[in-house]
């Protein structure tokens, strides 16, 4: 692997799809991969598959087509299995093994475009910060070879917020709001400003309507 460490990579890793970006380093934009040119979509999605008989592994839409014609053991939402452990035929392979196989594939995406680059930087949200799903993803990660000082986990809303105070300052300094709606339903997201302490605390107000829309109604 090359030395030249200068890629800031960022993975959102759902439960349903996964997208992954870059900030390029000649322009300083940051910019999505699209796992096949053909189709134009960044979503990638979070389904590992093995092929029958030939115990190859896919992901994303390769996946997905692979358990739709029945050729092969599909494995979806695996980040949100409550056990450790999956029997796969007659193999148990380990709830950090499905993250590791998932994340090197996508991280080969990131290699494809870049094969003289080296990840300066990993940044993964995920929608909540729970302590074994982050363990099992740093030790995933570890595996691969790229180690937790090089590694950030944040939440969705943290990303959001991020995200909203990397704009412009007139674009933050009123109301900003985000919609997020996922299988789980429907979740609002305010920016808070507090200017009466020094320096500004900035702050998340969260509303849940959940049972006002769910995921099923689009």
């Amino acid at each position: 692997m090359s030395d030249n460490r200068n890629l800031i990579v960022g993975i959102d890793l759902g439960n349903e799809v996964t997208q992954v970006s870059y900030l390029n380093p000649k322009n300083n934009i940051v910019e999505s991969i699209f796992p096949d040119a053909t189709r134009q979509e960044h979503a990638i999605p979070t389904v590992l598959a093995v092929v029958n008989g030939k115990r190859e592994w896919l992901f994303g839409q390769e996946a997905v087509e692979c358990g739709d014609q029945k050729m092969g053991y599909v494995v979806r939402n695996f980040l949100d299995y409550p056990e450790k452990t999956l029997a796969i035929w007659d193999t148990e392979v380990s709830k950090v093994f499905l993250i590791e196989k998932f994340l090197r594939k996508v991280l080969l995406l990131v290699k494809k475009q870049f094969p003289e680059d080296a990840i300066q930087k990993l940044v993964v949200t995920i929608k909540h910060l729970e302590v074994e799903l982050i363990d099992q993803i740093y030790e995933a990660l570890k595996n691969l070879g790229i180690l937790k000082d090089r590694v950030r986990i944040i939440s969705h809303a943290q990303s959001y917020l991020y995200f909203a105070l990397s704009q412009k300052k007139e674009l933050w300094m009123n109301d900003v709001a985000l919609f997020d709606l996922d299988d789980e339903g429907l979740m609002y997201y305010q920016l808070s400003i507090d200017r009466r302490n020094r320096p500004v605390v900035v702050g998340l107000q969260a509303k849940d309507f959940k049972d006002m829309l769910q995921y099923e109604e689009i």
